[in-house]
């Protein structure tokens, strides 16, 4: 459950934080995927190879992976909270196009989010014309 106080409307923190790999990169099944690029950040630190929430509240958080030629049925990457896959950001792996993920999700302080997959056999995610990965949350509200 998310603890809110007492606040003035409309004052919101600048937390946001946009984390990626540039490179092509072998992905195993249950492991962070590798995101060691920094493009914006402020306020998140990194731990346990994914984000470290800064403050209680409502995020918008988006992911987006390359495609893996050896993408199998039923592969597939999630966004995990704790180590725990948020259900409604899973997205099929392919082996012709790249998928992504936005979704609202209340998160408390202190809680880890990272990028995870499920795959029968390790998986080359390509880095062609876009990064291999890509991850980003910014609050909305707290």
């Amino acid at each position: 459950m998310v603890h809110r106080t007492n606040r003035p409307p409309g004052i919101v923190p600048d937390f946001n934080v946009t984390i990626y790999n540039p490179n092509s990169q072998t992905i195993t099944n249950a492991a962070p995927i590798s995101m060691p690029e920094v493009q914006l950040n402020s306020e998140f630190t990194m731990q346990d190879g994914g984000l470290l929430v800064p403050a209680a509240g409502t995020y918008l958080v988006s992911f987006s992976i390359n495609n893996s030629p050896q993408a199998s049925t039923g592969d597939f990457v999630a966004i995990a909270l704790n180590g725990n896959i948020v259900a409604c950001s899973k997205r099929p792996i392919t082996s012709s196009t790249n998928v992504s993920c936005t979704l609202t999700i209340l998160l408390n302080r202190n809680e880890v989010l990272t990028l995870v997959t499920n795959v029968t056999t390790a998986h080359t995610i390509n880095a062609e014309s876009a990064p291999s990965a890509t991850l980003a949350a910014t609050i909305l509200a707290y």
